[in-house]
C-alpha cells in the first residue's frame, strides 16, 4: 500500500488563536455610523431627523437636548425603582447578563465607535438604551398596563399623550446606526412584563411588525427555553 503523506499542520500561536475568536466573533454585518448624519447635512430630511433623533449607542452625540435625553432618563429611573426592591441576585443577573456578551456587542460596531468606552462605561449605555427600546416596543404592541407606570408618570404615564413622541421614537430606532445589538436585545430583560399577557403579532403597521419580529418575539422564545429568574 502506497504511504500518503500527511498535509503540514500550521501550528497558530497562542495571540494568532485570539485574533482568530475574535474576528469569527464579529458579524459579517456591523452597525455602522450614517457618514452624512449631522445638524450641517445637506439633506433637509436627514437633518431634521437627526435633530429630533432620540440617540442610542455610541455612533451620535449622546449629549442631545434635554428634551431627547429625559424620556431615556425618566424611564431608567422607573427601571432602577423596580431593582431596589429586588434581591441582590436578581440586580447582579441584570447586569451580568450584558457583561457576558460585552465583546460580542462592542464586535457589533465599527471598532472605532466604541474604542473609547470603558466596559462599565458602554455596559450600561447597552441597559440603558436597551431598556428603553424594549419599553417603547412593549408600549406600542399594547404593553402599556404591563410597564406598571404610575398615571401620572412623565413619559408612559396614561395622563400622557405621548403620540408623536413615539413615532419619533420609532423613526429614531431605524435610522442608520442607530441601533443596539441584536445580541443585546435578545437577553429577555422584562420577562415578567412580557410573562403577564399574551402577545399578537400586528397585522398592519410596518413599524409595529418589525418591532414584534426583531424584539418582542426572541424574548417569547427564550422564555419558553428558560426558567432562571424572573427580571422586572
Amino acid at each position: 500500500m502506497e504511504n500518503k503523506r500527511r498535509p503540514a499542520t500550521k501550528i497558530l500561536t497562542r495571540n494568532q488563536l485570539i485574533e482568530l475568536e475574535e474576528f469569527l466573533e464579529k458579524p459579517r454585518r456591523r452597525i455602522r455610523k450614517l457618514a452624512r448624519a449631522s445638524l450641517d447635512s445637506d439633506t433637509v430630511d436627514v437633518k431634521d431627523l437627526y435633530e429630533s433623533l432620540q440617540r442610542f449607542g455610541p455612533f451620535y452625540n449622546r449629549e442631545g437636548s434635554p428634551l431627547l435625553t429625559r424620556p431615556k432618563q425618566a424611564t431608567w429611573q422607573h427601571v432602577a425603582s423596580r431593582l431596589q426592591g429586588l434581591d441582590s441576585e436578581t440586580k447582579e443577573l441584570y447586569v451580568s447578563a450584558v457583561e457576558d456578551i460585552n465583546t460580542q456587542a462592542r464586535n457589533t460596531y465599527e471598532e472605532d465607535a466604541v474604542k473609547n468606552y470603558l466596559d462599565n462605561e458602554f455596559i450600561r449605555m447597552m441597559i440603558e438604551d436597551g431598556c428603553f427600546i424594549l419599553q417603547v416596543a412593549l408600549y406600542l404592541l399594547g404593553g402599556s398596563e404591563e410597564l406598571d407606570y404610575p398615571s401620572d408618570h412623565q413619559v408612559f404615564g396614561e395622563k400622557r399623550n405621548i403620540k408623536a413622541l413615539l413615532r419619533t421614537w420609532t423613526r429614531s430606532l431605524f435610522f442608520v446606526g442607530n441601533q443596539i445589538p441584536q445580541i443585546v436585545m435578545n437577553q429577555s430583560f422584562f420577562k415578567a412584563v412580557i410573562a403577564k399577557r399574551k402577545w399578537e403579532r400586528p397585522s398592519s403597521d410596518l413599524f409595529r411588525m418589525a418591532l414584534y419580529d426583531s424584539l418582542l418575539l426572541p424574548s417569547l422564545k427564550n422564555q419558553t427555553s428558560s426558567s432562571s429568574g424572573s427580571w422586572l
